[in-house]
């Protein structure tokens, strides 16, 4: 999971950062594309592991059995 940041940073620096010349544009850029992996990096966590289940229940609600 850790590759997919990896990965998405070493995209962003080899392909779109070069290819932008306003200053402005990049920063927009950038916190776009951080966004966007980020968003994936959690879904790809949800799907793969289960630590995400621990950390969406609600430690008050009873559990049924």
């Amino acid at each position: 999971m850790i590759a997919t940041l990896f990965v998405s940073s070493f995209i962003y620096f080899l392909v779109l950062h070069p290819l932008l010349d306003n200053k402005i544009v990049r920063i927009s850029i950038n916190i776009g594309w951080t966004c966007f992996c980020l968003y994936a990096f959690k879904k790809l966590t949800q799907r793969h592991t289960l630590w995400w289940r621990a950390v969406d229940e609600n430690p008050n609600k009873p559990k049924m059995n």
